[in-house]
């Protein structure tokens, strides 16, 4: 796929070069504040949107974009358009989650509006790339910083999207957006993509937390797991993030050779405390011979997990 065109610099220049165009779309007045800049193109409209909730309110918005574009396609918003079609792959809420858990989206709202927004443009590109569209953009709005440079940050990134301005700042399409949507009677939401509230993704993720799994036969009760950090988790502070829910924790790295010597240093790094239910040792090593006889040896033996 060719890197996609900067439709703010250089959109005369590309604009004979685009044949087919995958354009996600978060909402009608973000479309809205674009099409003109795309008149003559065909353009399939990717309608991703996975972290809107409740239901209701993503049909709402998908309902608004169905409109504009048959509008469009209908001429009712004047001559010179390309055909526009729409897409609308399979979300729901639990993908969103999935999204979180996997590609760590929580944060403060700007960081998590960022992920949010590059974890959109990856699955756009992503199928782009499959279906054969040589560019791709999206009228996304990065809403938490209301910065379209931002969104070419990250298609530099992902490797060619470009953003047609919808940031809703001067002369960026929001009079055009908001002439369109009064027009055609579009709903306009008052609130952003990524506007599920805080409380509600906490209350998510903290059930995510605490649910249990098992490491072979050892079954822990929740994922907060303490990784092990040189320095840092020493008993006292693997005794306080047990107090405070940890599921395991886990020791500062230990040499292998140190505890078959009976290395004072080292035998005090496995010092442990009641409040530590399950708990791990971080044997480290080269022989193999040293880590098997390091690993059998009494001291280690109180320690639920072994982590080489």
């Amino acid at each position: 796929m060719n890197n996609a065109v900067n439709f703010n610099n250089e959109f005369k220049k590309k604009k004979a070069d685009i044949n087919r165009l995958l354009l996600h779309v978060c909402c009608a007045p973000c479309l809205a504040s674009a099409v003109f800049k795309l008149k003559g193109i065909d353009v399939t409209c990717f309608y991703y949107n996975p972290n809107i909730m409740p239901k209701q309110e993503w049909q709402k918005r998908l309902d608004a974009v169905e409109k504009l574009i048959e509008a469009i396609n209908s001429g009712e918003l004047g001559k010179g358009f390309g055909k526009f079609e729409l897409i609308v792959p399979k979300q729901n809420e639990e993908e969103f989650f999935s999204s979180i858990k996997n590609n760590q989206l929580l944060g403060e709202r700007s960081v998590r509006c960022t992920n949010c927004i590059s974890e959109r443009l990856k699955k756009t590109a992503e199928y782009a790339a499959k279906n054969g569209y040589n560019y791709f953009a999206t009228t996304l709005t990065s809403s938490a910083q209301k910065d379209a440079g931002l969104i070419n940050k990250l298609g530099e990134i992902i490797g060619g999207v470009s953003y047609v301005p919808s940031d809703f700042k001067k002369d960026s399409g929001a009079l055009e957006s908001k002439r369109i949507c009064e027009k055609l009677g579009l709903y306009r939401q008052h609130y952003c993509g990524c506007g599920l509230p805080s409380k509600q993704i906490d209350a998510k993720f903290e059930a995510v937390l605490k649910t249990p799994f098992k490491i072979g036969n050892i079954k822990i009760k929740n994922r907060l797991v303490l990784a092990p950090m040189a320095g840092w988790t020493d008993i006292g502070f693997r005794r306080v993030c047990a107090l405070c829910g940890a599921g395991y924790t886990t020791t500062e790295m230990v040499s292998a050779k140190s505890l078959i010597y009976g290395n004072k240093k080292a035998v005090e790094l496995l010092e442990t405390t009641s409040e530590e239910k399950i708990k791990a040792v971080q044997l480290f090593g080269s022989d193999l011979e040293a880590m098997v006889k390091a690993a059998n040896l009494d001291v280690v033996d109180k320690f639920d997990l072994i982590d080489i």
